[in-house]
């Protein structure tokens, strides 16, 4: 049996369109099972989801520097929601649960809140914030931003073939056996 019940006309799983300033909704906030922090932020075009990888300060190759701009990037977000004095203090043993404090501090402020991206096209082809903040703009905390053209690209890049061969009047080589497998 067909149904119609339960169907959409949106792609829920589309990816949300670049723009230097993106009208969205922070939908989703939480500690996934790797202890990874994502952030779902949701529009007419689709969706954008940031993850911030786990900071294992025990693992030989991480990044202090890097590690800190995980964590810069995860306030700037919160705190486009809720006065940065929120998180004051807030301290953890670990990447996950300084996460989920964090989260838990949040609690419900984001829900139904309207606000802006800086959503650009990063270099592997995909919609995402740029490494630094500014990114994000809300009526709580409007911020305003600048767009480096070397940097922030809003246009997905397009893929232009190498060389196109004429394989039509190729000749097939039959003369080594081992390469057909016969």
């Amino acid at each position: 049996m067909f149904s119609t019940n339960n169907l959409s006309s949106v792609n829920e799983k589309a990816a949300m369109a670049p723009g230097e300033r993106v009208k969205a909704q922070l939908v989703e906030v939480k500690v996934d099972d790797q202890g990874h922090f994502k952030t779902v932020f949701q529009n007419n075009s689709g969706k954008l989801t940031k993850t911030e990888f786990m900071i294992d300060p025990s693992n030989p190759s991480h990044n202090i520097d890097a590690a800190k701009a995980s964590q810069e990037r995860i306030i700037h977000i919160l705190t486009a929601f809720v006065p940065e004095s929120t998180f004051a203090g807030v301290e953890a043993p670990d990447f996950k649960s300084w996460c989920g404090m964090l989260i838990a501090k949040l609690g419900t402020a984001y829900v139904g809140k309207e606000c802006e991206l800086k959503a650009v096209v990063n270099k592997k082809g995909y919609v995402d914030f740029p490494y630094f903040p500014n990114f994000i703009s809300t009526e709580f905390r409007p911020l305003s931003w600048t767009s480096n053209p070397k940097y922030d690209k809003y246009v997905f890049p397009t893929d232009t073939p190498d060389v196109e061969v004429d394989t039509a009047n190729a000749a097939f080589d039959t003369s080594n056996n081992d390469v057909l497998g016969f």
